[in-house]
């Protein structure tokens, strides 16, 4: 059967920059099965074993900026290797690594969440609370399709 991954990231004392972690946990807490759910800080070199043994993966993050509208599954390729005494990576340095030491990269997406509030403070603002909402029904399309594909 197929593994999803999804791996929420982001700083949960920054407030929208937690959005990863709190998607991660809604999605956690539904208890789906072959679906590997994680909150992480940052993209570090230990998720790629984890990575490695995912079909799919899904990197979940809060964006400055503009984002497209609506919410949208950015499919994502292996990018340059990581630097060699990183601690943080980008997704792509990610797969690029899950391939080199584990000979197997899953396919991957990105779900960039609007974000407006930085400060420090817990919670989301009500922006990144409606964007939630949105990703999360995004999120849970993916899975039942990729769940007919297994």
């Amino acid at each position: 059967m197929s593994q999803h991954l999804v791996i929420g990231y982001g700083n949960t004392l920054r407030g929208d920059d937690g959005v990863g972690w709190h998607i991660a946990a809604a999605l956690e807490a539904l208890a789906l099965p072959q679906l590997d759910v994680t909150a992480v800080h940052q993209l570090t070199p230990e998720l790629a074993a984890r990575m490695a043994n995912a079909d799919q993966v899904v990197f979940v993050d809060a964006h400055h900026g503009t984002v497209r509208q609506p919410l949208a599954l950015e499919p994502l390729q292996a990018g340059a290797p990581p630097p060699p005494f990183s601690h943080q990576l980008s997704p792509q340095a990610l797969l690029q690594l899950s391939q080199q030491l584990y000979g197997r990269q899953p396919q991957a997406w990105q779900l960039l969440i609007p974000a407006q509030a930085w400060a420090y403070r817990h919670g989301l603002s009500a922006g990144a609370t409606a964007a939630m909402d949105e990703a999360m029904a995004l999120l849970l399309a993916w899975i039942r399709r990729e769940a007919g594909h297994a």
